[in-house]
């Protein structure tokens, strides 16, 4: 016969209410509404406490999943570079966020050859993660079956759309240098043209290039080979080491790349990688990189 019923407030938005009924005509009076407030007002309190510790926990199992997942990815990439005879050669990988989908490797072929692989896949975070380790096993897979670089690319641009959406897209480069013959063989599939450095300071692009890898069905991609004279240098990257901006918004490009190579050219492949790096985040004024950020130099030795 009678009810009195108030919301329960958190900031200002109802999330419930409290309702009280009697048997009794006219139960209720002012005090009683006062003092169910009070009630609501305190329930609201202990709801927005619940709601915030309930949020952390979900955070705090995020963060470490992604944790998890951030030292899985890790495990990925090489933890140290190869040891060649007559040749220098580093990596580095920086994710934006905590995984992402920039990948590099190391491939033993034989004794007189290694395969180098440098990869981006569109978007980033946890789908272009999952969608790399699913590339990564599939190119050491068939690198160990036949490792020219065409025949690599072509079945990887055939499998790749049974695990890619069809907007996603990998844009990669994959060789081997051959360390008896001092030559480089390689395919590029939409990826950033690699630089390649003279000792007489001269630096041209490797431009032979394909589309990327899931976008043409049949994309018919062919390899490209360069011999290395003593010296030269072989610098692959990803469009987070050119497509950096400071706050003028202007971007650090292919120009500003060349010169910092210039610069660094006595220097070896882990010098020349900081010296990027430095420059890169000098540039930027930040302390991160807006998108993930892969570099690997390739470095012969002027006296091998």
């Amino acid at each position: 016969l009678s009810e009195i019923t108030v919301p329960i407030f958190i900031n200002n938005d109802v999330i419930g209410a409290l309702d009280v009924e009697s048997d009794n005509l006219a139960a209720f009076n002012a005090n009683d509404l006062e003092l169910l407030k009070f009630f609501a007002d305190a329930s609201a309190i202990s709801i927005d406490k619940a709601i915030l510790h309930q949020q952390i926990l979900d955070k705090e199992k995020l963060e470490e999943q992604l944790q998890i997942a951030k030292d899985v990815q890790s495990s990925l990439l090489p933890s140290t570079p190869p040891k060649i005879d007559g040749y220098d050669i580093d990596a580095i990988c920086i994710p934006t966020f905590e995984i992402g989908g920039e990948y590099f490797d190391y491939i033993p072929i034989d004794k007189n050859k290694l395969g180098i692989v440098i990869a981006d896949v569109s978007g980033d975070g946890v789908p272009a993660a999952l969608i790399m380790a699913a590339f990564r096993a599939l190119l050491r897979n068939q690198v160990r079956l036949d490792y020219q670089p065409h025949n690599v690319m072509n079945f990887l641009n055939e499998q790749i759309s049974g695990f890619c959406r069809k907007r996603d897209f990998i844009t990669a480069f994959y060789g081997y240098i051959d360390l008896e013959k001092h030559k480089f063989v390689y395919t590029n599939c939409g990826h950033n043209h690699p630089l390649i450095l003279s000792p007489s300071g001269k630096i041209n692009s490797l431009d032979e290039s394909g589309p990327s890898l899931n976008l043409v069905v049949d994309a018919g991609y062919k390899s490209t080979s360069v011999n290395l004279a003593p010296g030269e240098i072989i610098v692959i990257y990803t469009d987070g080491v050119t497509e950096i901006f400071n706050d003028d918004k202007e971007e650090f490009g292919l120009e500003r790349l060349k010169n910092v190579l210039s610069g660094s050219f006595d220097e070896p492949a882990g010098g020349i990688i900081k010296n990027i790096v430095n420059s890169t985040k000098d540039f930027s004024r930040h302390r991160y990189y807006l998108d993930d950020f892969t570099v690997l130099v390739l470095k012969r030795n002027k006296t091998y």
